[in-house]
């Protein structure tokens, strides 16, 4: 059973890390003479780690942050024409992939989600003017770039 402790001068908090199958302490925490708020997860340095430290609510926060970033690139690509692929390639992996597969992913590896993979199959499909059934094992090599998980 771990225990982290977050004081802020407007609220102190503490979070429960544990199993899936732990249940949560009733027990009821004091910081001085003022009482502890019991919180499902804590945010430090721009990592979300939930009381299970499943680390999805983290992974899910920035793909949806990176999500509007492709929009912007969406956008500055349908101002200019005749966009090659090296100049796309270079706006996703500038935009893009330095958040989404770079940034934490030594804290949390190679982890389930797919979130990552969604978002290059997006940006893959837009660029190529591809439909969304097209199957996702070709897309990669067509923009010359890595699956995710390799990447990470």
């Amino acid at each position: 059973m771990k225990w982290t402790l977050n004081v802020n001068k407007s609220k102190s908090q503490v979070v429960h890390f544990r199993g899936s199958r732990i249940i949560q302490s009733n027990f009821k925490f004091k910081y001085g003479n003022s009482g502890l708020d019991t919180i499902s997860h804590f945010k430090y340095l721009a990592v979300i780690l939930d009381e299970h430290l499943t680390l999805n609510k983290c992974s899910k926060t920035l793909s949806e942050s990176v999500g509007r970033d492709l929009g912007v690139i969406w956008s500055k690509f349908r101002l200019m024409k005749n966009v090659r692929v090296n100049s796309y390639s270079k706006l996703y992996e500038t935009g893009v992939i330095t958040i989404l597969d770079d940034y934490g992913s030594g804290i949390w590896g190679y982890s389930g989600n797919n979130y990552s993979e969604t978002i290059q199959n997006k940006a893959i499909r837009y660029y190529l003017g591809v439909h969304n059934f097209t199957p996702v094992p070709a897309l990669p090599g067509e923009m010359g770039l890595l699956n995710c998980k390799y990447r990470k």
